[in-house]
């Protein structure tokens, strides 16, 4: 439910990045529910740590 509530604040603040929107939503679930992590709403180490990691595998995500 926070995230959904970060998603919609953000949405609001800058509707133009919604593919970073829901990216950022999706990384903040998976971390609070497996690491029980606080995720800030913006600049976050933790979603930005994961987006680096994902982007060295060889294979793409579709976002």
């Amino acid at each position: 439910m926070k995230a959904t509530h970060g998603l919609l604040r953000r949405l609001l603040d800058e509707p133009d990045n919604f593919m970073d929107h829901i990216r950022h939503m999706a990384g903040e679930t998976i971390i609070s529910v497996v690491y029980g992590l606080q995720v800030k709403d913006k600049d976050d180490i933790y979603i930005t740590a994961a987006e680096r990691a994902v982007g060295l595998l060889p294979f793409q995500v579709l976002f």
